[in-house]
């Protein structure tokens, strides 16, 4: 689905009427979904676009000239393009709905409900991105079978493939082993004919054990097997699941048994070095990471649902101190058999010095809630007698956090178990703290709002500066300024994941006089040694509205620099079309006070030009989607002819994305003023560095 404001929605709306399609991709953008649309009159420019073209979506009438949608979705198919199709009803009318579905449109929504068309694409865009995952996922899996096949039969192990129990695949080193000549002899064979009658019931048990549990047994079965010839091998078989040709199977790999017991024993040491935490005999953070990866895959195919709990000893470290580490050791052991006997040795994990980590198994908030409830209690309960004969009485503090079949990834489940734990010790400790998504959903606008009101009173926001490389000039002086928002893990906030909420709680102006503000200082000292640098200012479409913008803007430019033209103030095409009106007068304010006006995000609308028949912008940034689809000769075709009508009316065009030398090549003839992109230089936290001294 559309995660954020950057993607583009590429959408073909098949409809005779200009203004219905127009009303559309209105409620879309208001909706927060950009568009980039493109409208057909007839099935035959249909067939067209969608031979030609690159789109994610198709929104149909009811009717498209002569043709019903039933015509139309009977074309679709006949193109065989994975490509939603959903009608809109000039009413609800369920006979439609129905009929719509069932020949194939994946939905059909009355027009005059634009929040549910909204929603209705997003899960549309959800259920195609992960089509198209799904066919990359299946080439790769391909690609890796092919390797592996090749890795297969140059193996000096011995490895074959069974499927109930019969011979699918042998690589060279298992036939010489068993002493045939080809695969093919082996092709159809049960695998208990390569074993001695003496060992059959042991092999068929060990089989029947892999069978039952679907994961093999932790040990190696020892057995005779039985060449061609009549002679007998001492072996060790493996097994583990596999997948050949597409289809699930079991993997066998056969080792000769040299009968050395003190390898097996010391290999059994290393498993178990390797999986158990010396000090409790319970698992270690190896093991529990593995488990949880496990947890995680089964709850996602609904086999079970789980909890992870994330449980502290509190106010370890004290007693350490005061105990020494022979107490601290004790402590930790007498804990992990509170912890066994409560959730059972199988599922208690020592994460770390004074962390443990447990899974639950079918269970839900409820019980969790009970359950380590009870554990805190008992634990609270016990006096504890030292080594040295001291007592002591211990607390735990836990989080917890459940998962079903909708379960987040290993490393967020623990850092959501963790941040839980932590609140529980804010608590003083002796506290259960269980992660409830939904209220987790109602106080996220409330932190991102502190958050911001925070960066804004102690200067937290960040600066980043992009060059914009001219094709007329081998200079270096214009550049894009970004906004980042720095957190305190290190991680770094982009527009789209704070402006939502600067936008509902009226704090993107301020923001955008923050940026103003701080991006001239910057330049101020910088056209020291580059006098004709000029910024090219992202704002938030709030600004649009905001009375005095352009006086105030020409003030700061003026004491900025000296010179015309230095500030660029930039709005999204969305926001210029939603208050056009506004969006003019101000590009007239600014061309008065010496300052000019951009229009980013260009040609998402089903009439751009139309925009500029209103607003007299200086620079036209256009949708990032017309690079990416230059591959095609089409798109190449329109991106020259919409270049070529920008020109025409005296615009400056910026193109951006520019990440190859291919797509570079393509544009310096298309008719573009200025190219930005990773390839050509990277955004800065520094006006004017030089990216190749730092990159």
């Amino acid at each position: 689905m559309l995660l954020n404001r950057s993607e583009t929605l590429r959408l073909l709306i098949a409809s005779d009427s200009a203004d219905g399609a127009e009303r559309i991709v209105s409620s879309l953008k208001n909706s927060g979904i950009a568009t980039r649309p493109t409208r057909v009159e007839d099935l035959e420019d249909m067939h067209q676009h969608l031979d030609e073209g690159n789109f994610d979506i198709l929104m149909a009438a009811e009717s498209l000239g002569d043709a019903s949608y039933e015509d139309l979705l009977n074309d679709v198919r006949t193109l065989e393009r994975d490509i939603p199709v959903i009608i809109i009803m000039t009413q609800a009318d369920i006979s439609v709905q129905s009929r719509a579905l069932d020949i194939g449109a994946a939905d059909a929504v009355p027009v005059d409900e634009p929040k549910l068309i909204a929603l209705v694409i997003r899960r549309e865009l959800a259920n195609l991105y992960a089509r198209r995952a799904q066919r990359r996922l299946e080439s790769a899996l391909h690609e890796a079978e092919s390797r592996n096949r090749l890795l297969l039969d140059n193996s000096r192990d011995a490895i074959a493939y069974l499927h109930d129990g019969m011979h699918i695949y042998a690589n060279e080193a298992y036939i010489e082993l068993f002493g045939y000549t080809k695969a093919d002899n082996l092709d159809g064979m049960p695998v208990i004919d390569l074993v001695d009658p003496k060992d059959l019931a042991n092999f068929k048990n060990y089989l029947k054990a892999y069978s039952s549990k679907g994961e093999a047994p932790t040990s190696e079965l020892r057995f005779h097997g039985l060449r061609n010839d009549g002679q007998t091998i001492n072996a060790m078989m493996t097994l583990s699941s596999a997948s050949y040709e597409g289809e699930p199977c079991t993997q066998i790999i056969i080792r000769i048994d040299q009968g050395e017991e003190v390898r097996a024993e010391l290999a059994e040491k290393l498993r178990e070095a390797s999986t158990l935490d010396t000090l409790t005999g319970l698992g270690n953070r190896n093991l529990f990471e593995s488990s949880l990866e496990k947890a995680v895959s089964q709850a996602r195919s609904r086999e079970h649902t789980f909890a992870l709990l994330y449980i502290s000893i509190d106010h370890f470290n004290t007693h350490t101190a005061t105990f020494g580490l022979a107490g601290s050791d004790s402590i930790t052991q007498e804990i992990a058999t509170h912890l066994t006997e409560h959730l059972g040795r199988d599922h208690v994990f020592r994460f770390a010095d004074s962390t443990f980590t447990a899974l639950m198994l079918d269970t839900d908030a409820t019980q969790v809630e009970k359950t380590a409830g009870q554990l805190l209690e008992h634990v609270k309960a016990q006096v504890l007698e030292l080594p040295d004969g001291r007592n002591v009485q211990l607390t735990l503090s836990a989080g917890a956090v459940c998962f079903g079949e909708t379960a987040r990834n290993p490393d967020d489940l623990l850092s959501l178990a963790a941040a839980e734990k932590a609140r529980a010790s804010e608590r003083g400790g002796h506290a259960l703290s269980i992660y409830d998504p939904a209220q987790n959903a109602m106080q996220s606008s409330t932190a991102m709002l502190e958050l911001l009101q925070a960066a804004l009173e102690k200067n937290q926001f960040k600066l980043l500066y992009q060059s914009l490389v001219d094709v007329n000039s081998e200079g270096i002086g214009f550049y894009e300024v970004y906004l980042r928002l720095p957190l305190n893990d290190g991680e770094v906030l982009e527009p789209d994941q704070f402006l939502p909420t600067a936008q509902h709680e009226k704090l993107a102006t301020k923001i955008d006089r923050w940026v103003l503000l701080n991006a001239c200082k910057q330049l101020k000292d910088h056209i020291k040694h580059e006098p004709n640098s000029r910024l090219l200012i992202n704002l938030s479409g709030e600004s649009l509205l905001e009375p005095g913008l352009a006086a105030w803007v020409g003030k700061l430019a003026r004491a900025t620099s000296k010179r015309p033209g230095t500030l660029v103030l930039q709005f999204q095409e969305q926001d210029i079309t939603n208050y056009l009106k506004q969006a003019g007068a101000l590009a007239l304010a600014l061309k008065e006070v010496g300052c000019d006006l951009s229009i980013s995000r260009f040609g998402c609308s089903l009439d751009p030009m139309n925009t500029l028949r209103h607003v007299e912008a200086s620079y036209i940034k256009l949708d990032g989607s017309f690079t990416q689809d230059l591959g095609s000769e089409e798109n190449l075709a329109s991106i020259r002819q919409l270049t070529a009508e920008i020109n025409g009316l005296d615009k400056k065009i910026i193109v951006p994305y520019v990440e190859s030398t291919a797509v570079l090549t393509k544009l310096w003839s298309a008719g573009v003023r200025y190219l930005q992109g990773y390839f050509l230089h990277r955004p800065e936290e520094k006006l004017g560095a030089n990216p190749d001294e730092e990159h």
